[in-house]
């Protein structure tokens, strides 16, 4: 997914830690027991989280912005 934010993966495993704003490297949600968690930097952004990404709240999937539905 191309949000603009970074993801942080252990550099072992590869298995994800993070997202991080780009600009100044705060965590905007973190793995804690398995499960990607929301910081309050995350929700103030607006951001939530689905299937260990994070997306945008409010905005469409990208298939309905391109104007069909294939």
């Amino acid at each position: 997914m191309s949000n603009g934010l970074v993801r942080v993966a252990d550099a072992r495993t590869r298995e994800l830690k993070r997202w991080e704003t780009p600009e100044k490297g705060k965590p905007m949600a973190i793995v804690e027991n398995g499960s990607l968690v929301l910081t309050k930097v995350g929700r103030q952004l607006g951001y939530k989280v689905s299937n260990k990404e994070l997306v945008r709240r409010g905005l469409a999937p990208s298939r309905f912005l391109s104007g069909h539905l294939g």
